[in-house]
């Protein structure tokens, strides 16, 4: 388990999650699909790791394709064993 913090994006639909995991790769933006952690406790199960120094570039991308499944984007990382998460942005057009 790394202590490195990380930034994912959830999804209520697994084809939004795999149609992100697709865009990012296509802009040259490392990611997978993890299992959405249980913090959040909502959604499809899925969801795409990014690291954070791609941020910007992942939000926006999120904005350009207006999925409407989207969950939010969320910072991670892990404190003491336990992982802890939360919104990256309330301005962001679909974080909540």
């Amino acid at each position: 388990m790394s202590s490195e913090p990380f930034g994912f994006v959830a999804y209520r639909s697994r084809q939004q999650t795999t149609a992100l995991e697709s865009a990012l790769r296509a802009q040259g933006i490392q990611c997978k699909i993890i299992n959405t952690p249980h913090e959040i406790g909502m959604g499809c199960g899925l969801s795409v790791k990014f690291s954070l120094t791609d941020l910007q570039q992942v939000t926006a991308i999120c904005n350009r394709l207006k999925q409407t499944a989207l969950i939010g984007i969320f910072r991670a990382e892990y404190a003491n064993g336990k992982l802890v998460a939360s919104p990256v942005s309330k301005t962001a057009r679909y974080c909540n």
